[in-house]
């Protein structure tokens, strides 16, 4: 079969729904590369694909997508439900007070983009004889990665989404609403081998940026009618002008690239981020906020290591395995291609060997590790005694570790209690610097870009300023006291907190909601493990609390039952979660009941009960 022929067969793109088109985030080149002829066996073989299967991941099923914007405003809204129109008057209510908010004003240019809907249809190695390739099976998420390459072959003022979306402010030539077949030749990462991206591409519709100036100043627009599409383009062009000095990562947040800490000893670091999103409001406002992620520490493989376990980490090669789970590694450009040129390799850490480089030994070969890479790629180990990685999960393959690089922006293996713990330190920081923070981000955002002169771009140097009114804060009964009068910004209320027993019996009582027919093995640990977990904090529990179930509907009686029996603690066993909202209002708010809510999951794990 010839190759217009094949491609001819694999059918037309269908084309999107102008709304709600699919679109996602790039990622970074993976481990499917092609592995080097003749050398440690890798898992990552590029495969010659079947035209049946080429087909199949050509042709995705695709899914309806329903915009539930445009279905809700489509519905015939009664008189006695009234969505009111923005921008509304304001309430009457409290003290008027100024507001600093996290938004700037935005100006803009009216103009109109095309929106181009993009797909990656399959990649291949351009091998040496002339014509010849060979079609490289990858992943879905790394084959649309490559589209990013395909954006950068474009004019710069092109706008890409990091998904499937391009805008452009001129139509690009040859391109209508009918999909069109494209390839390009692309750089493959390592720098061994020529590849070819197929690839398809059509126009979607025009987008307007005069949508959103006519939505401001419509005195009966709702939220029902945002122009989504302008709002999407603004923000795409926000990114893409702002994103200079900063890393990329998916399709909302920019990160710095040096971390503001690092936190060795659970191998990981944090970069501070900023998140910016376009606001119709009463007038157009960009919303900038700081965000903090924790990503695996990058480096060297081996002085990562070092770093955390120093001259023990030769005896600790089970811990380092699982620090290393499934984390991505790239080798040092060593291999060398049929024409001589180096490239390197990625790989992803599947175990450490517990010998050395140097007496771990390839059976096959009957040599060590150590000795194969000083024969074959004249490498001469600086850390001979240091344990390998184990590249391949069936095979035994391993590489010595100062040969690996750690990818950066990995998601870290550590607990996420940790990251979290660490994460809210680096995030809680003084409102005043947090609003400097933003300012300097917001006045270096748009300094130099062939976008933002093309769309006349300007954001002002102050945040805005906008009137509030201060509540008075509301009153709260707790069952025990009555009605109280709630102190603004104070988390203690004397009517909400009593000591617990307080070395008194406390009567108690296990809920399963709703009934769940495993709900007898869970209540039979709860009530062996409970008491005696709470006796070590001086807290007596009765040895026969009340067991119940209760179906949906009977939630408030069986409160009601448990408050006339003198019940002072309630542990809710869920089998859904939809009943969590209703407990708490009831237990915390009108009954005055202390409630512990258990996910049943929970109570299947062991030692739940133990510090």
């Amino acid at each position: 079969m010839s190759e217009r022929s094949r491609v001819n067969n694999s059918g037309p793109l269908k084309k999107p729904a102008e709304r709600g088109y699919p679109a996602s985030s790039g990622s970074v080149w993976s481990s499917n590369a092609p592995s080097e002829r003749g050398d440690i066996p890798s898992s990552s073989e590029g495969e010659i694909v079947s035209e049946a299967a080429r087909q199949k991941k050509s042709h995705p099923v695709q899914k309806a997508v329903y915009d539930i914007s445009t279905g809700i405003s489509k519905l015939n809204i009664q008189k006695t439900l009234r969505i009111p129109n923005r921008p509304d008057q304001g309430g009457t209510l409290g003290k008027k007070v100024k507001v600093t908010s996290n938004c700037w004003d935005l100006t803009f240019h009216h103009k109109t983009a095309y929106l181009y809907f993009v797909e990656a249809n399959s990649v291949h190695r351009l091998e040496a004889k002339e014509g010849s390739k060979t079609e490289i099976r990858m992943p879905p998420k790394e084959l649309r990665s490559l589209i990013q390459q395909v954006a950068d072959s474009l004019p710069d003022t092109i706008i890409y989404d990091g998904g499937h979306a391009i805008y452009s402010e001129d139509p690009l030539p040859g391109v209508t609403t009918d999909p069109v077949e494209r390839q390009i030749e692309i750089k493959e990462p390592f720098g061994r081998d020529r590849l070819l991206l197929k690839y398809r591409i059509m126009e979607v519709q025009k987008v307007s940026s005069s949508d959103i100036s006519h939505f401001i100043t419509n005195p009966k627009a709702t939220s029902m009618n945002m122009p989504q599409e302008c709002i999407r383009l603004l923000d795409c062009i926000l990114k893409t002008v702002s994103k200079q000095s900063f890393v990329s990562l998916g399709r909302s947040a920019l990160f710095q690239q040096t971390p503001i800490k690092v936190v060795m000893d659970k191998l990981f670091t944090i970069h501070k981020g900023f998140i910016s999103s376009v606001r119709p409001q009463w007038k157009v406002r960009v919303n900038l906020d700081m965000t903090c992620k924790a990503y695996f520490v990058s480096g060297n493989l081996a002085d990562v290591m070092y770093s955390k376990y120093g001259d023990d980490m030769v005896r600790c090669s089970t811990q380092m395995a699982y620090d290393l789970r499934k984390i991505r590694v790239e080798t040092d450009k060593f291999y060398k291609s049929d024409d001589g040129r180096a490239y390197s390799r990625r790989f992803t850490v599947h175990g450490i060997s517990s010998l050395p480089a140097d007496r771990l030994m390839i059976e096959e070969l009957n040599q060590s590790v150590a000795e194969y890479f000083k024969q074959h790629h004249h490498i001469t180990l600086k850390y001979p005694e240091l344990p390998c990685v184990k590249v391949d999960q069936k095979r035994e393959v391993y590489m010595p570790m100062e040969l690996l690089n750690i990818l950066p922006y990995q998601a870290p293996n550590a607990s996420k209690a940790d990251i979290a713990s660490e994460v809210i330190r680096c995030a809680a920081i003084r409102p005043q610097e947090r609003f400097r923070e933003l300012e300097n981000f917001a006045n270096n955002m748009l300094k130099s870009h062939p976008l933002i002169k093309q769309f006349g771009l300007a954001i002002q140097p102050r945040p805005v300023e906008v009137n509030a009114r201060v509540i008075q804060p509301p009153t709260a009964g707790f069952g025990r006291s009555g009605v109280q009068q709630l102190t603004a910004g104070s988390w203690s209320t004397p009517g909400f907190l009593h000591p617990a027993g307080e070395g008194v019996e406390i009567m108690w009582a296990v809920l399963s909601i709703p009934p769940n027919q495993r709900s007898h093995g869970h209540v039979q640990k709860v009530i062996s493990e409970l008491p005696r977990a709470a006796s070590r904090f001086g807290v007596r529990f009765s040895p026969r609390p009340i067991v119940a179930q209760c179906p949906r509907g009977e939630l408030n009686r069986r409160f009601e039952e448990f408050s006339r029996q003198g019940c002072g603690f309630l542990l809710l066993i869920l089998y859904d979660e939809h009943f969590y909202s209703s407990i708490k209002r009831l237990s915390d708010l009108q009954m005055g009941i202390r409630t512990q809510c258990v996910r049943a999951r929970t109570l299947d794990k062991p030692n739940v009960f133990r510090k």
